[in-house]
């Protein structure tokens, strides 16, 4: 599984101290929100509270993500445990995220895109319930914490094109720093901010009187679970940080007032609400092919090992083709999807399938899927062992499905034998896999989570050995120019492709999958059809694809302007 091209990920620095509750959420919330290859690196301030090592250590056994922990043998105080991260991700952007934080599907991506749109950005900070002057509802309150953050970060994240407003400082909870910032700026003034509070108010304004911009995201919405918030923009009133700050920045109170009176990010909270009111109005969040999502229970977190139906754009495309592929195979029959993980697909092959039984050896994935889907007529969930489906009877399954499962177990063969133990007579078996010669050889990535790839002779030789009869297809996502019939039935399929040749009349393309579609007998497959697309009416992909391609424009416009101006005081001097 490949995550949608983005821009770069920055490091997700956690300071801690103490505060065991929330840090735990906070990790399960990063764990659920962040891809695999998402950098996060904890670091312990010295901990007095024993529990806090014990729940790290296990966290970082079991997380997906690429995580670090890093404990100080003595207590440093907030800015220097900051700086001191600093120090230990030097190659990367940097957000630093309170430990009293709760992350939301997709912040972290929408930040690193704020970052993408202009080099002169040294902060962001996201809409949040409780984050001064980027509190949402209502403009510097600590807001309750909304029933579901994930519905107030979609809510943020598809109102359109997003706007980075400028702000006086950032807000600490969530904070985004450049390291080409950090390099000209340094880090957090600890000799003078101590233990904390002021340190990044100061940082901010640093950053502005050098030409930066501090701005809010707001495409990206964060939960700050902290307590009451310190006026204004987290400094304790008449505390002697305040005080530090004013000797160094006399006009900075005048300065909050000034953006607090005028309240420019009025327009765009009415706007964030409308379209919070417009999706709730909508009714739940649907996959796809109209399933609610279980907005009562947690998601089924995305590890990257199994795909989720909240992902979107092109691995929904690849994931969600494959089962829609199978659909009209499955009508009015019996049908075992192996290793179906969150159920989604195997829900949607029981709207045609007269008995559906999805299988999984992951416990957690069963029960998600049982209480996710449970009222769709004539399917099951079970917990099994994908190469150990014994228990099963012979001949059992008209139609048997199971994608992207091969590449992830050792025993291939024996699972190839189940299948065709499994198989009726006259029944079809699908089953995908990458294909290793171009989804790691020639991209250089390797999937921590597939233990076996396969060449396509190594692929064929398995199936050839167990199905007489096979018909293999080529699946990758593409940008085509589609011409269909509006005025008549549908013809035979014609394929254009444009390579050294010239225009071939076939794919002329290195697929990235393999699907191949197995039986006992030819005929068998003969409905199958030579071409299947599938999009979504959104045109999500190409419409991402469109907002990056603005944004690149606009950041290279921006760039050559730059270029001129100083061309132009060079020629001055």
């Amino acid at each position: 599984m490949k995550p949608a091209p983005s821009a770069p990920l920055p490091t997700v620095v956690v300071p801690v101290y103490n505060a065991l509750e929330d840090l735990d959420a906070c990790l399960a919330s990063l764990d659920q929100t962040l891809p695999p290859n998402a950098r996060v690196l904890v670091a312990d301030d010295a901990s007095t509270d024993p529990r806090v090592a014990v729940l790290l250590a296990g966290w970082l056994a079991r997380t997906p993500l690429q995580a670090r922990v890093v404990t100080r043998s003595a207590n440093l105080g907030f800015p220097a445990n900051c700086n001191a991260a600093f120090a230990e991700t030097s190659d990367q952007d940097v957000v630093l995220l309170n430990s009293d934080a709760i992350a939301t599907p997709g912040w972290l991506q929408q930040l690193a895109r704020c970052a993408a749109s202009d080099a002169r950005i040294a902060s962001i900070s996201p809409w949040s319930n409780n984050a001064e002057i980027c509190s949402f509802p209502r403009f510097c309150e600590d807001n309750p914490a909304p029933d579901n953050p994930a519905a107030v970060a979609e809510a943020a994240a598809s109102m359109g094109a997003p706007e980075y407003p400028e702000l006086p400082t950032t807000v600490g909870f969530c904070l985004y720093l450049r390291r080409a910032a950090l390099r000209q700026l340094g880090g957090f003034d600890a000799q003078t901010f101590g233990s904390g509070y002021g340190e990044e108010n100061d940082w901010c304004l640093r950053a502005a009187a050098m030409g930066w911009r501090n701005v809010l995201c707001d495409s990206a919405y964060v939960l700050h679970r902290g307590g009451a918030s310190f006026a204004p923009l987290g400094l304790a009133p008449n505390g002697e940080n305040l005080a530090r700050l004013l000797a160094r920045w006399p006009d900075y109170n005048e300065r909050v007032a000034r953006f607090i009176m005028a309240d420019p990010l009025a327009p765009l909270r009415q706007r964030l609400a409308e379209r919070l009111q417009a999706l709730a109005a909508a009714g739940p969040q649907r996959d796809l092919f109209g399933y609610d999502s279980p907005m009562s229970e947690p998601l089924l977190p995305f590890t990257g090992e199994r795909y989720t139906p909240e992902c979107v754009r092109e691995i929904a495309y690849e994931h969600w083709h494959r089962y829609a592929f199978a659909r009209p195979l499955a009508r009015g029959r019996r049908v075992l999807d192996v290793a179906c993980g969150e159920g989604y697909g195997s829900a949607l092959l029981a709207r045609s399938g007269a008995q559906v039984l999805g299988v999984d050896v992951d416990a957690d994935a069963v029960a998600h899927a049982r209480a996710r889907y449970s009222d769709a007529v004539g399917l099951q969930f079970d917990c099994a062992d994908a190469t150990a489906l014994d228990a099963l009877p012979d001949s059992s399954f008209d139609l048997i499905v199971s994608f992207e499962t091969l590449e992830h177990v050792h025993e291939q063969e024996r699972l190839l034998d189940g299948f065709a133990r499994l198989l009726a007579p006259d029944g079809v078996l699908l089953v995908s896999t990458p294909d290793k010669r171009t989804y790691t050889d020639l991209t250089g990535e390797v999937n921590p989570h597939h233990v076996r790839e396969l060449y396509r002779p190594e692929f064929e030789a398995l199936l050839d050995a167990r199905f007489p009869a096979r018909r293999l297809f080529g699946q990758k996502l593409l940008f085509q120019s589609a011409l269909w019939a509006l005025d008549a039935p549908s013809g035979a399929a014609q394929v254009l492709t444009l390579s050294d040749a010239g225009v071939v009349e076939t794919m002329a393309y290195a697929p990235l999958y393999f699907l191949a579609a197995c039986a006992r007998e030819a005929a068998t497959l003969a409905q199958l059809p030579s071409l299947s697309l599938f999009g979504d009416a959104a045109e999500s992909v190409y419409a991402d694809y469109r907002d990056e391609v603005r944004r690149n424009r606009a950041a290279a416009s921006h760039i050559a302007h730059l270029q001129a101006e100083l061309d132009r005081l060079r020629g001055g001097a």
